[in-house]
């Protein structure tokens, strides 16, 4: 009887070791990656986030448009929008603290579904012991990077989190028919199901899960189907293809041709160029993730050069670079002992097939690679796990491990620290990428929001001066300028919106052009000849279309402030009169302003 109490004791103990064993380093991680993004939380709404939420942040607030009339992204980005009303509606207001500590709690949960997914997945090819050890170590490292660390403190990006959160989800579903089911049943077709509407929701959170199909595939390929033999499972490729490869084949027209996605019209760069500079971002991205001793602002890399041939030692050098890994990772698919080390190699690649491709997107964003990350991390861990031939060696290797993750919280709270305040993010930006003409702007819009005018003059003019090909929004913003700060417009600054407009930073231009109106708007800035600044453009305007020398597409973003403007004048015919020549040339955007001013 002793002894069988004895052994009773003896497997309770053991049963609540393993159980500490695996739920204490998730644990862990998760408090202190709070206490290091903490300070951060604090920080403001910047960049992209006034925009996406402007719906929200005025004092007439409307639930309905702010969900389903959001313009990012081609389906709207729907659930995305619907957790920030959701925040709005629990407060009554827009706290910035309370967004930024939403995203931060969706990131724990990535945190947790991370390690559940890569425990259940690592089983498959390695001894439990192992896994326990690796899968701790491989979670932390993507916790604790600065680039993942950035995306929880852009408000905005609550979209990539929230896509990861369902992408994640999907995979475990996934994971879980293959490795617990042998025959189609009804509680498989339940968990078919869900893995479908998980995928929607990534989708419908931000459009890059678009490539979750892919990452299915790598589980696939990667830790079942025996390739060396060429067998592939039957059940598991009918299972891909309805449901993943009919819907992204859909969804892959529907983004190309119905809605022009690799229309280059608003972009100052050609589809040539993004071609030739992303392989080298995918590279830069990798240097900034795995070697973060120089901590930087991902928002501001706008300074990013661009490759306008191939024919250069660093795109050729990362062309080259790229097909060798991918390659190397498709051979070693035949390898049945260590193919599953291919899976983090193909993760990274497939997770940037949508915004590091083809598609007309800005440069660089430390934001995509979120999910793609988690690739880098457990093809490193893994790797090196591979290597180690010893006891010793694998001691080293997990001293070393904890020394990296600490580098990367001890570098993930000194950003934490700078997304306190707009202020830091400015100077910390300028610090790094003194050439970026977005921090430049934003420098000097900030001056002015201080009150001081001749500084915010003296910036100005050293961009005009230093960027005379893209320094069209820092002419425009010269109007900002006076209208917030002055009484008066020197007449000789008309002089600057004579001749040529270069519209190669579209977006910026657009943006200084409502930062403007805005202001004009509320300052009733009278002693500005707004009818002066509409015929400099107007007459550029038409001289472009008539010459065919830009897009209408392009065009219209400008051309939409200046019909703005002549209503805002009393010049409602004339206003009419432009709107309906770009109905005539197909612009739906125009259709929808002119609906827009009537309901109005």
């Amino acid at each position: 009887m002793k002894s069988m109490r004895f052994v009773a004791i003896q497997n309770w103990l053991f049963f609540n070791k393993t159980k500490s064993a695996y739920y204490l380093p998730i644990l862990v991680l998760l408090c202190t990656n709070s206490l290091l993004l903490w300070q951060g939380l604090y920080g403001p709404l910047i960049f992209d986030d006034l925009p996406n939420l402007s719906h929200l942040l005025g004092e007439t607030v409307d639930y309905h448009s702010s969900i389903f009339e959001n313009q990012a992204g081609p389906f709207g980005r729907i659930v995305t929008m619907a957790t920030f009303a959701m925040n709005h509606w629990f407060s009554g207001s827009m706290v910035s603290f309370e967004l930024k500590i939403s995203n931060l709690f969706i990131h724990l949960i990535n945190g947790i579904l991370l390690y559940y997914f890569l425990f259940e997945l690592l089983k498959i090819k390695l001894p439990v012991g192992r896994v326990s050890v690796l899968v701790p170590i491989v979670t932390a490292l993507w916790m604790f990077n600065p680039v993942n660390s950035e995306t929880v403190l852009y408000t905005i990006q609550r979209a990539t989190l929230l896509s990861t959160l369902f992408m994640l989800g999907a995979c475990i579903v996934y994971l879980n028919i293959r490795k617990y089911h042998k025959e189609i049943k009804f509680s498989v077709l339940l968990k078919i199901t869900l893995t479908s509407f998980l995928w929607a929701l990534a989708m419908l959170s931000k459009e890059n899960a678009v490539v979750l199909p892919c990452i299915i595939l790598c589980i696939e390929f990667c830790f079942f189907n025996n390739l060396k033999k060429n067998q592939i499972n039957s059940k598991a490729f009918s299972f891909f293809l309805v449901t993943f490869a009919i819907p992204i084949s859909l969804c892959t027209l529907f983004l190309i041709y119905d809605l022009g996605f690799l229309d280059y019209a608003n972009r100052g760069y050609s589809i040539e160029e993004r071609v030739f500079t992303q392989p080298v971002v995918l590279l830069t991205y990798l240097k900034d993730m795995l070697f973060p001793f120089a901590f930087d602002i991902g928002i501001y890399r706008d300074d990013f050069p661009v490759q306008t041939t191939f024919w250069n030692v660093t795109t050729v050098g990362s062309f080259l670079s790229i097909a060798i890994a991918l390659t190397i990772a498709l051979l070693n698919l035949k390898n049945e002992q260590i193919k599953y080390l291919s899976f983090g190699v193909l993760v990274y690649f497939c997770g940037h097939l949508l915004e590091s491709t083809i598609f007309p997107l800005e440069f660089f964003f430390w934001h995509r690679n979120y999910f793609p990350s988690i690739g880098v991390f457990l093809f490193i861990v893994l790797a090196l796990d591979a290597l180690v031939l010893n006891i010793f060696m694998r001691k080293s290797l997990i001293i070393f491990s904890f020394l990296y993750c600490f580098l990367f919280a001890q570098q993930s709270h000194l950003q934490a620290k700078i997304w306190s305040s707009y202020e830091s993010i400015l100077i910390s930006a300028y610090e790094k990428h003194p050439e970026s003409l977005r921090v430049n702007l934003e420098l000097v819009g900030e001056l002015v929001k201080q009150g001081y005018l001749q500084k915010s003059l003296e910036l100005n003019t050293a961009i005009i001066n230093a960027k005379p090909k893209e320094a069209l929004p820092a002419k425009l913003q010269r109007l900002y300028i006076y209208c917030e700060l002055a009484n008066e417009f020197p007449t000789e600054n008309y002089d600057l919106f004579r001749g040529e407009l270069n519209i190669s930073r579209p977006l910026l231009v657009s943006s200084a052009l409502r930062n403007f109106l805005h202001s004009y708007k509320f300052r009733e800035c009278k002693f500005i000849k707004l009818r002066l600044v509409i015929d400099l453009f107007i007459s550029w305007i038409d001289t472009q279309l008539i010459s065919d020398s830009q897009t209408a597409e392009s065009l219209w973003n400008i051309d939409y402030y200046m019909i703005e403007m002549l209503f805002l004048i009393g010049e409602d015919e004339e206003a009419y009169t432009r709107l309906n020549e770009h109905i005539a040339r197909g612009n739906t955007k125009a259709a929808y302003f002119v609906e827009y001013i009537l309901n109005k």
